[in-house]
């Protein structure tokens, strides 16, 4: 019973664990995924960042109907204190005005566009920060290909996609250092909602002679949670095993009392 009551406490004790960190997740993704739209490059993983489509291509999209702003995604696989890091860019101006990343020390979301675009200041995950002991204020040095940069790390945000750590510039500093104007992946705020369908096609039309993969944001929500359920899948197998194992002990147990006891149980039946 003691066995059976420890198994059930560790499935209990478990179960409460998962499910607060995929709400955990599920509270990141609602706040940070805010785009209609999520497109890459086919080919890869989804953080692989090797395959790349042209800029000036995605430019033109900014002048299709019913799309509201266009954010472009660049990466790269860096080292920083010979640590693995992803070195990132975005268009601050459109991520303040749409999204909303969830900062953790530093600025509104909302007024990262003031303190980012064309300055020589970066934004890093808490893994990042944790990792290399960098808080807001500090300086980090980036080895460009214009040479060594120094930046400012203007805020520190939640970030659960990679445990290696991001470092974020604007895209404006980014194109002054790295001359890359090539990216990996976009996303796109719409209008009207009820266009998205009509908007994807224009999309794929406008870019047709690149491989692409088109997520909406419900579709890309689903995804991520689907990927964290396959993870934590294990944790099921072993809840099961540890009731199989504590039923089983609990049987044996019993059936060790009935064995031991059974010249007197045979005699208590004979005597009535």
């Amino acid at each position: 019973i003691s066995s059976l009551a420890i198994a059930f406490m560790m499935v209990i004790s478990m179960s409460i664990m998962v499910h607060s960190f995929r709400q955990t997740v599920i509270v990141w993704i609602d706040q940070t995924l805010r785009a209609d739209l999520f497109v890459r490059v086919a080919g890869g993983r989804d953080i692989d960042y090797q395959h790349t489509l042209p800029s000036e291509s995605v430019e033109k999209l900014k002048s299709l109907k019913g799309i509201a702003a266009v954010d472009q995604f660049r990466a790269l696989d860096i080292t920083h204190n010979d640590l693995p890091v992803v070195l990132a860019t975005g268009d601050f101006s459109v991520l303040s005005q749409y999204g909303n990343l969830v900062i953790k020390t530093g600025p509104p979301a909302q007024k990262l566009a003031h303190v980012m675009v064309n300055q020589n200041r970066a934004m890093v995950s808490e893994a990042f920060s944790l990792k290399h002991k960098v808080s807001v204020g500090d300086n980090i040095e980036l080895q460009t290909p214009s040479g060594a940069a120094q930046m400012e790390v203007a805020a520190i945000y939640f970030d659960y996609s990679r445990g290696r750590g991001y470092i974020i510039l604007d895209r404006t500093t980014f194109l002054n250092y790295y001359r890359e104007t090539a990216i990996n992946s976009f996303v796109i705020y719409l209008d009207d909602k009820t266009q998205l369908d009509s908007t994807r096609k224009e999309i794929l039309k406008t870019l047709k002679d690149h491989r692409l993969i088109i997520r909406s944001n419900s579709e890309l929500k689903q995804q991520v949670l689907e990927v964290f359920d396959k993870t934590f899948a294990i944790t099921y197998s072993l809840e099961i095993i540890a009731i199989l194992v504590a039923v089983l002990g609990l049987f044996n147990t019993l059936v060790s009392l009935i064995l031991e006891r059974k010249r007197e149980i045979g005699i208590l039946r004979f005597i009535g």
